[in-house]
């Protein structure tokens, strides 16, 4: 029998688990999609382990079958990135795309029991697996070398941005969670509203030195007086309880503050790694914080617990922040001709703030000076779907003078 070769090819929308989609190619190849028809939670580390898995099943299988004289072998390929999806009925179902061949093509450079990733697939996943830099392969169908990385194995315990050992862990950006000395704090349904609204609008407010009479007049608008000052003296009690750690929230002279000491949130350490994006000039310095970014900005402040008016503010502000920080990240790339991996910066940045044209405007040059004139055609198609449908506008002169030059 010949070469069983497998595709992973993980595509589609970046968002959170398993759901398989198998398409035949050939007698001996084998796509699986993640991420698409069901949208699922990590796509690219859920296709990296299930590679493995079959990698260790395949060798279990292949004690039998080599006794009986069959020589077979497996090589993955996986890659990510978006991709052009055909019927929506299984029967039609079909995938193309750039990331589609990439796929394909690792998986047939791949030797006998590999599993090699694509420079996207990298970033979303060395901190849980073990991998191998192969430095750029050369790959049938691409204008030029493509960064490509052997999996390993499994990391024994996943790596943190925030090693550092912190009473409590505020995160805010993509998901609202406390952790309790490194244990999720539970916040169940019997937990009051307010308290957890009185943190979170402290956090939006600077979580230093913040009035209590603006907190008060945002959460309590109808309330006067003395009527007001009670509940806020009664939600602050109840969320000094809730997390349960003295000295954590801090009134002094009608102002409150979150003790610096004692509490991790991650928007302190987005301010402060901002800081040092602004001053990275150098190759090294500029791909770590473009990694440390990425993996810290998971998502928009509190996008999915309030829109208040004060929430949508902050939620503006750190947003603007992201993208000037991709921007600068993404230009220091350019200037470096690193074009794989400004083009990975600019399309994660792009899966978090689709309505950013001038990070549109980026990829499409990138591709462009990468010799894949077709993906920033592809780029230019998605932004001017967005900024139509979502708000009722065309592609600035800028892209559409890019676009030309494609």
């Amino acid at each position: 029998m010949g070469l069983l070769r497998t595709y992973h090819g993980e595509m589609g929308k970046m968002i959170d688990a398993y759901q398989g989609t198998l398409e035949q190619f050939s007698p001996d190849a084998m796509m699986v999609i993640f991420n698409d028809p069901v949208i699922v939670k990590d796509p690219a580390i859920r296709a990296v382990r299930r590679a493995l898995d079959m990698q260790q099943r395949f060798a279990i299988l292949m004690t039998a079958w080599q006794k009986r004289g069959h020589d077979i072998a497996l090589s993955i390929g996986i890659a990510h990135g978006y991709a052009t999806i055909g019927y929506e009925t299984r029967i039609g179902y079909g995938v193309i795309d750039r990331v589609t061949n990439l796929a394909a093509r690792l998986c047939s450079v791949a030797q006998r029991g590999q599993i090699l990733a694509s420079l996207p697939v990298f970033e979303l996943v060395e901190g849980v697996v073990e991998l191998e830099d192969l430095g750029q392969v050369d790959l049938k169908g691409f204008a030029r070398p493509v960064v490509a990385y052997r999996v390993l194995r499994a990391k024994s315990a996943p790596l943190k941005l925030d090693a550092p050992s912190w009473p409590l862990k505020i995160y805010t950006l993509g998901q609202f969670a406390l952790l309790h000395d490194g244990k999720p704090l539970a916040l169940s349904r019997k937990v009051q509203k307010r308290p957890l609204d009185l943190l979170k609008l402290l956090i939006a407010s600077g979580a230093h030195g913040v009035e209590t009479s603006a907190l008060i007049e945002l959460l309590w608008p109808d309330a006067e007086g003395d009527a007001a000052q009670a509940s806020f003296d009664s939600t602050l009690y109840r969320l000094r309880k809730l997390i349960g750690i003295d000295g954590m929230v801090i009134l002094s002279e009608g102002k409150l503050s979150l003790d610096s000491g004692k509490c991790w949130p991650d928007v302190w350490q987005f301010e402060r790694l901002l800081d040092s994006v602004d001053q990275a000039t150098e190759s090294a310095a500029v791909e770590r914080f473009s990694k440390d970014l990425l993996r810290l900005y998971t998502g928009h402040f509190l996008e999915k617990e309030s829109q208040e008016s004060w929430a949508i503010s902050a939620r503006d502000k750190i947003k603007a922040k992201f993208v000037r920080a991709v921007a600068h990240l993404g230009s220091q790339l350019e200037q470096g001709q690193q074009w794989p991996q400004a083009i990975t910066l600019y399309s994660r940045a792009l899966e978090l703030d689709n309505l950013a044209e001038g990070l549109y405007r980026r990829l499409m040059i990138c591709f462009r000076e990468n010799g894949e004139p077709a993906e920033g055609l592809n780029v230019y198609r998605r932004c001017r779907d967005m900024l139509s449908i979502v708000l009722s506008m065309k592609p600035s002169p800028e892209t559409e003078a890019i676009r030309s030059s494609l």
